[in-house]
């Protein structure tokens, strides 16, 4: 127990070292935004409708259903408003929870002291985990993981003393892992793995179980049925229940907020093609962590297919080797599926959104890797494993892991210095130009947001969407935000351009016609004005800025009560337009004095 604490002590203490410096980090201009900053729902702090708005499938179409993720957020905006220090510490002291119950759980489960420190050690420390830790708006995994260990630990508790109690408990906090998010829908095939090893209540063919870990037999199973393949299937229906309701509450939430890609986008061969490239891309990222970024643009059908091909067959050649290799051990094996297992349902089979892969995803299939090249390690190796040159081996290692989370963990102190890296390091696109562009527009810095929407529209798709299912493609959008601070800058007559290029072009995008009949009607020219702005409500009817210039147009063509009737509807949908509630309001006091009254 003496060796525990202390193990346990110096791992905590090094990712304190490395992360801490995450406390002085700003939120990023990337889902933070979203999320929390300029979310209302959440940062009003709990109030009775936000509390309604995070229980909704799909909460303000942000594509997550979340709910105890939410209520973090709420919390600590009650608690500290906010402050970005506050948010960044909870996402430390998450992950130095998940530490905690991950080396208890290996232990607990019976792997060795040296392979549960190793393997608990690279979670902690790899530079792949730096997007996780310092994402504010990745706490969702953060927080799902620590439910999900909860879970594991729980059960494993089960399995040893035969108690209910705990399996009932491990039940809960996997509800409690779906509701932060649906990433683990493959628990219960990882608690049939661990059945598998280190467990070994489901022997492989040519193994024998242990006896000592089966669960105690109900009156209607003996014991030979409850360790049976089927009984031990059997005995996680509750679990696999769960998985199911967090598959069709993944499915509506992310449909609803329009991140699932279409076949037309991302054909079948080319979703096959990119997760097989993902998976060696995760693999060597496992051994040489270069080149990491925020984002990592889709190539589309544009995949580098000689990579593809290199990767499957070293993902064959790993899955040959470990699987005629269990038969001597299974650890190999178990590990290697929880791997690939645990990538399944991010891996780009169902495209979302529109990034190749996401380095948070490995946050936790990153365990069995490790894991299960550990157990091969101490197999093939047991005197060296608890050596003294392990040890300095196992130093040097963890020394080059903190030093390189320690340089990427600082990329993410601001938007800009995160975005640059990505431009930096991966495929120029669009979307991450853009994203940085509405950063520097936040922060009043014209100049850089015009530079960065200039090149996004460049580089935009000519046919792509912004969102699955929305009309309005990601070029017209790049041309009109440029537009708009064109326009704030004095350069009318390019923003004009770009506004009528993406209305000839795109005449289904009703912003660009409400610019449009703005930049008219600041010229005087009435009747384009009119039929500009006339065309932008035909096309979306809530546009609060149309209704409320077409209600000044109506006051200079003389027409009061049109007039006022345009600013009532701005209000009406949206009750924080100021123009129009002035506009309103002068508008009364003329008719008023007009009429004499």
């Amino acid at each position: 127990m003496r060796h525990y604490w202390r193990d346990l002590g110096i791992l905590l203490l090094l990712v304190t070292i490395v992360f801490g410096q995450t406390v002085a980090f700003d939120f990023v201009h990337y889902d933070d935004t979203q999320l929390v900053v300029s979310n209302p729902h959440v940062n009003r702090g709990v109030t009775v409708d936000g509390l309604v708005w995070i229980a909704t499938p799909a909460a303000g179409g942000t594509a997550n259903w979340m709910p105890l993720t939410y209520l973090t957020y709420m919390l600590e905006c009650e608690l500290w408003g906010l402050n970005s220090a506050g948010f960044h510490c909870t996402n430390l002291i998450l992950h130095l929870a998940n530490i905690c119950l991950l080396y208890d759980l290996l232990r607990r489960a019976g792997i060795s002291r040296e392979i549960a420190w190793m393997t608990t050690a690279v979670f902690a420390l790899h530079p792949l985990q730096t997007q996780t830790v310092c994402w504010i708006g990745e706490r969702k995994g953060l927080l799902a993981t620590f439910f999900a260990l909860a879970a594991f630990d729980s059960w494993v508790l089960s399995v040893r003393k035969a108690s209910s109690g705990w399996k009932n408990s491990a039940l809960l906090f996997y509800a409690a892992s779906l509701c932060s998010k649906q990433m683990y829908v493959t628990l219960p095939f990882f608690m049939l793995l661990l059945d598998v090893w280190p467990l070994k209540r489901m022997p492989l063919r040519g193994t024998q179980a242990d006896p000592r870990l089966a669960t105690e037999p109900t009156p209607s199973h003996s014991h030979a049925v409850s360790n049976s393949p089927l009984g031990l299937v059997l005995e996680k229906l509750p679990f696999f229940a769960l998985a199911v309701a967090g598959v069709v509450v993944a499915v509506v939430a992310q449909s609803a907020g329009g991140t699932v890609g279409t076949m037309s986008d991302y054909p079948l061969a080319v979703r096959a093609g990119n997760a097989v490239l993902s998976y060696g891309l995760f693999l060597r990222w496992m051994i040489w962590p270069s080149g990491l970024a925020v984002y990592y643009p889709h190539p589309g059908t544009n995949l580098p297919w000689s990579d593809v091909w290199t990767s499957g067959v070293l993902l064959l050649l790993i899955t040959l080797t470990v699987v005629s290799y269990a038969r001597r051990h299974q650890g190999p094996l178990v590990g290697w599926l929880w791997f690939v297992g645990g990538l399944v349902p991010v891996i780009g089979l169902v495209q979302l959104a529109t990034q190749q892969l996401g380095l948070r995803y490995c946050y936790f299939p990153i365990i069995g890797l490790v894991l299960g090249l550990g157990a091969f390690m101490e197999q093939c190796w047991p005197k060296w494993i608890a050596s003294r040159a392990a040890r300095i081996t196992a130093s040097v290692l963890t020394s080059a892991m903190m030093l390189v989370s320690m340089i990427e963990a600082a990329r993410w102190s601001d938007t800009a210095t995160l975005f640059k890296h990505a431009i930096a390091v991966t495929r120029a696109d669009d979307l991450t130009h853009y994203t940085l562009a509405e950063f520097y527009l936040s922060v009043g810095n014209r100049p850089a947001a015009i530079e960065h929407f200039a090149a996004a529209a460049e580089l935009a798709p000519i046919d792509q969407p912004i969102k699955a299912g929305r009309a309005v493609r990601r070029l017209d959008a790049a041309r009109y935000s440029l537009a708009k601070v064109l326009i704030d800058e004095g350069q009318i007559p390019a923003a004009k351009r770009l506004l009528e290029t993406t209305v000839a072009e795109s005449p289904g995008v009703a912003a660009a016609w409400d610019e449009l009949g703005y930049l008219a009607l600041a010229d005087q020219d009435l009747p384009h004005a009119r039929q500009y702005l006339e065309r932008a409500i035909e096309l979306d009817g809530q546009l609060a800025g149309a209704h409320n210039n077409l209600g000044i147009l109506s006051m200079m063509e003389g027409q009061p009560d049109a007039a006022m009737e345009h600013f009532r509807k701005a209000l009406q949908i949206d009750p924080h337009h100021e123009g129009a509630r002035a506009n309103l309001e002068r508008s009364t006091l003329e008719r008023r004095q007009r009429l004499g009254l």
